[in-house]
């Protein structure tokens, strides 16, 4: 995945060290503090506007925002923000190694695309249109106890009805049931392409309706004749259909 953020409106030649400009020129809350100081500015000024707009996508605000303009210049010259407590140890580093007063002391953009923000964590390919309005879910999902809700509800979440065909659901339904959790959202599958051991994270795609038990003659006897019985039969309908005991985790009833 890319992201590119350019603004060239106000972009000039870059010059030798002693040459440079002493303009201050930008958006206040993204200025550096030696554009403010007039010391002269260069890509290092750049790399600390980037610092903060990383501090603003991260944390929905600036860092140096207040509700008056010389009080937000001063506390850039001072480099006085707060840093969220829910911020991440490898987020926190790279925004305070970013957000230095000296220019000199700042990362390049080769350092910075080499953190551990950067290299360590999960980057999707894909995010879902839904990541523009609020926080993309990038935590792995717990197969188990999703799979055991679709089919707690699936089986026992209906209305009574007088007809036990539209209580039971058949080895098919539940197969996509099954296939439909493992490729839940497309980033939670690229996870699991790009984890060490795919098979902790996601159910098996491979077990579909041919996987599961293949009922006897007599077994299939005894369904028909439950299911011309009362509609307590379902449970014992879908026990049969999809055993608890293959997803290792405790019966739905407390059985």
């Amino acid at each position: 995945m890319e992201v590119k953020v350019g603004d060239f409106g106000l972009a000039t030649k870059l010059e030798p060290k002693d040459q440079r400009k002493r303009t201050i020129c930008g958006t206040p809350n993204y200025l550096a503090p030696e554009v403010l100081n007039k010391q002269g500015h260069g890509p290092e000024a750049d790399v600390w506007s980037l610092g903060c707009v990383m501090y603003t996508m991260l944390f929905g605000r600036p860092p140096f925002e207040t509700t008056d303009l010389k009080d937000t210049y001063r506390c850039i010259r001072t480099v006085e923000y707060t840093m969220p407590s829910t911020s991440s140890v490898a987020a926190k580093n790279l925004v305070a190694s970013i957000l230095r007063k000296d220019p000199e002391h700042r990362p390049t953009l080769d350092e910075i695309i080499n953190h551990d923000f950067f290299t360590k964590g999960f980057i999707p390919d894909v995010l879902h249109s839904s990541s523009c309005l609020m926080v993309p879910d990038l935590s792995v999902p717990a197969p188990t106890k999703s799979l055991l809700k679709k089919i707690t509800e699936t089986f026992f979440g209906r209305k009574k009805s007088k007809d036990i065909k539209s209580v039971c659901v058949d080895r098919e339904e539940i197969s996509k049931l099954a296939v439909d959790f493992a490729e839940k959202t497309s980033i939670h599958r690229q996870m699991s392409y790009k984890t060490a051991d795919p098979a902790e994270h996601t159910f098996p795609i491979s077990q579909t309706a041919n996987s599961f038990p293949v009922e006897t003659a007599e077994e299939e006897s005894r369904r028909a004749s439950r299911s011309r019985c009362t509609p307590a039969s379902a449970q014992s309908e879908s026990e049969s259909l999809f055993p608890v005991s293959q997803l290792n985790v405790p019966d739905p009833l407390g059985g």
